[in-house]
């Protein structure tokens, strides 16, 4: 599981127990917002999968026993939820040190080809994604992850 997520099984679980509490307190309707037949765990193993390497529904779904609409619903409905709940643990740019050094530089991520959002769109990469700045000491701890800009976007903006 570490390998396609990132996470050892008992750090899974321990998000899993943030983003239930979360989704609790946050509840507004009946429905959840995971698919039943997958449950919360698998949900958020496949989102983590997903968001980790990019990789595609159909392979998600061979490879979890479900149909690719279902790794879709569990993709669209955890990744809000993971955004929410892991907010308070994700640094800021004010929180960092002022005596300490950090290298600073963008990345492009790349994402599905958006028709109607030419924004996304790398010339210097050719192909679409966005764009985020990272700074990590010089011990190569991260440290900040900026949020996400258009692909098209030169990173001294």
């Amino acid at each position: 599981m570490y390998y396609t997520t990132g996470f050892r099984r008992d750090e899974i679980q321990d998000l899993v127990a943030i983003v239930y509490e979360q989704d609790q307190r946050d509840a507004t309707e009946a429905r959840l917002p995971w698919p039943p037949v997958l449950g919360l765990f698998w949900s958020v193993v496949i989102t983590l999968a997903y968001l980790r390497g990019n990789r595609v529904q159909w392979e998600l779904a061979e490879t979890y026993g479900v149909s690719q609409s279902t790794v879709s619903r569990a993709i669209t409905g955890v990744t809000p939820l993971l955004a929410q709940a892991l907010r308070s643990v994700v640094p800021t740019a004010e929180e960092l040190r002022a005596d300490r050094q950090y290298i600073i530089d963008g990345t492009l991520l790349p994402c599905w080809s958006w028709a109607a959002v030419p924004g996304l769109w790398s010339g210097k990469h050719r192909t679409t994604g966005v764009v985020v700045q990272v700074a990590a000491t010089l011990e190569g701890q991260l440290s900040w992850i900026s949020d996400p800009t258009p692909g098209s976007r030169h990173d001294l903006y």
